[in-house]
């Protein structure tokens, strides 16, 4: 917890928002749709945050707004929660809808930041910009709706928790399609279960909610640093480019890489780098949610927005948390580790 602080220079916050071009098809919608608002159909719930604009469309072909947003995550508070405690969080938000530039948040700013939320307010220091951000710690349902009003479509927890944050809690695989259509992804993934496999390792599938997946590889507390665990990914990065080299691809440059490949991203894992939280939705058409899978899911025809803002509570209402083994299936990776490095 911090004490009421004072807005830094505005320079200070210029990476914060840095605004970016949403992606998005060419034939999607910009203009909202005349549509019965969806909330009307979901109260607004009590909460501490003070909810604004809640008319405001957020995704304009859809028709979904803020206050449909508002009623998602409040429905699924119990599943998302538990990823969210004790992490970091940085915001993608879009304030003008999916169609609209965005940003991605770090910092919490005083003049926005009510008395209530303070004590979810704490200081990391951040070498990249070599100072302290407050960064806002949802654990709490109403911060999670407190950054719902403030139009955070996608939360992005940190790997490692407020009490240990050079210890991530999992090695992340980032499965980030160059071109590729997703049975390209999926193979990718389940080849990689099998390389995790025979090594004795379970890990949890996600869809990104985009066009990708993350494989989250739960590791015993304090065991992993963030340099081990980019090694790690590394590692069974190279062995799933030497088994399956028409699929997948570890080449970092963007335009170097081939179109219809796979890029494993295994410098995610790095401090402070983070995904889309399980869970969150995406600013992309229909609604996309990342989604847990169960494995045999993958061996069958799939899509992202299968998964969406609709049907995604319904799903956990019949399945429960499927990425609740990521916060318990804690493993030892360190013999691993000390083999990679020759020790």
């Amino acid at each position: 917890m911090v004490e009421r602080w004072k807005p830094l220079p505005a320079s200070a916050y210029k990476e914060d928002f840095r605004l970016r071009k949403p992606v998005l098809p060419a034939t999607y919608q910009s203009t909202p749709v005349v549509r019965a608002a969806h909330h009307l159909r979901n109260p607004l719930p009590p909460s501490r945050a003070k909810f604004t604009n809640v008319e405001k469309v957020l995704w304009p072909a859809e028709g979904y707004t803020k206050a449909d947003m508002i009623a998602y995550y409040y429905s699924i508070r119990d599943v998302i929660l538990p990823h969210l405690r004790n992490r970091p969080i940085i915001m993608e938000r879009y304030p003008n809808g999916i169609a609209e530039p965005y940003f991605l948040q770090k910092d919490a700013l005083p003049q926005h930041t009510p008395d209530w939320m303070l004590p979810y307010i704490q200081d990391v220091y951040a070498p990249e910009v070599r100072r302290n951000v407050r960064y806002i710690v949802a654990n709490d349902r109403d911060v999670l709706l407190y950054l719902v009003n403030y139009a955070a479509i996608t939360v992005h927890p940190w790997s490692s928790q407020l009490d240990s944050l050079d210890y991530p809690d999992f090695v992340l695989f980032d499965l980030d399609p160059v071109d590729a259509p997703f049975n390209v992804v999926q193979n990718v993934a389940l080849e990689l279960k099998k390389v995790l496999d025979e090594l004795g390792l379970r890990a949890y599938p996600k869809t990104s909610g985009v066009s990708g997946m993350h494989v989250y590889l739960p590791v015993a507390e304090r065991t992993v640093n963030y340099r081990d665990g980019t090694m790690f990914a590394q590692a069974i990065a190279k062995i799933l480019t030497q088994r399956i080299p028409k699929e997948a691809t570890t080449i970092r440059s963007v335009r170097q890489r081939e179109k219809g490949k796979v890029y494993l991203d295994a410098l995610q894992n790095g401090r402070g780098k983070t995904l889309a939280g399980v869970y969150s939705l995406r600013a992309r058409p229909h609604a996309p949610v990342s989604t847990p899978l169960k494995w045999v899911e993958l061996e069958k025809a799939i899509h992202p927005s299968e998964f969406n803002i609709e049907n995604v509570p319904k799903r956990i209402e019949k399945a429960g948390d499927l990425f609740e083994p990521v916060l318990s299936d804690k493993q030892d990776i360190r013999h691993l580790v000390r083999a990679l490095r020759g020790e």
